[in-house]
């Protein structure tokens, strides 16, 4: 993405003797005009969503898409920190419980600061 060519920056380039995607840093002959990518790649990562969690001994995160739930999110949490399912209180910020059933994108706070 970052490549020297000003004219290549932010953008796929296509090898003109192969069919597969080069992403490179010299200045390859474009067979048609390649195309922007960097704004969907940055769009993708910034809405990415993660679930925090602050546990006794550390803090961690997991990526969580739109039908993860947060039963799900607990074997997560018993594989990287060792704490079964049924130990564990998985409450909000606000004092909430949290549910097995529930949906885990459905607690993710959205901190925009300006």
């Amino acid at each position: 993405m970052l490549q020297f060519n000003p004219s290549y920056r932010g953008k796929k380039v296509t090898d003109s003797s192969s069919e597969t995607e080069v992403e490179t840093e010299t200045a390859l002959p474009v067979t048609s005009s390649p195309s922007i990518v960097s704004f969907k790649m940055l769009s993708n990562t910034l809405s990415t969503q993660f679930f925090q969690v602050h546990a006794p001994t550390k803090r961690i995160a997991f990526y969580v898409g739109t039908s993860t739930k947060v039963s799900k999110v607990q074997e997560w949490i018993a594989r990287d920190i060792g704490l079964a399912p049924e130990n564990q209180l998985i409450i909000t910020i606000d004092g909430v419980e949290v549910k097995g059933s529930d949906t885990a994108a459905a607690f993710i706070e959205v901190d925009i600061q300006m």
